[in-house]
């Protein structure tokens, strides 16, 4: 092989170097910036303990709020119970209890 196939033969090799570097190139161009875009999807740590510390607060109040609900719901429920034996009930076009009988 003499010096100037030897010289042709580096250029060519350069020139598929060159060829696949600039996709190469390209393609971990992608990858970074979807690395980066990925590694900001979530909030930073302290803004993370942050919204955690704020959802369990209100979980908190919610399964108060509800507790507090289903306790008047009872005590409605248990407060009706008499009235309803008695032979009371709320006619449709009164919010008024009235004796069975006189109901329509």
């Amino acid at each position: 092989m003499g010096p100037r196939s030897l010289i042709s033969f580096v250029a060519s090799l350069e020139q598929a170097k060159d060829k696949l570097e600039d996709p190469l190139c390209d393609l971990i161009d992608q990858k970074m910036k979807a690395d980066y875009d990925d590694a900001r999807a979530l909030p930073r740590e302290e803004d993370m303990d942050q919204l955690l510390r704020y959802d369990r607060a209100l979980q908190k109040k919610f399964d108060w709020a509800l507790q507090k609900l289903l306790e008047s719901q009872k005590r409605r429920k248990k407060a009706q119970a008499p009235r309803e034996r008695s032979g009371f009930k709320r006619s449709a076009k009164s919010p008024y209890l009235l004796p069975t009988s006189i109901q329509d």
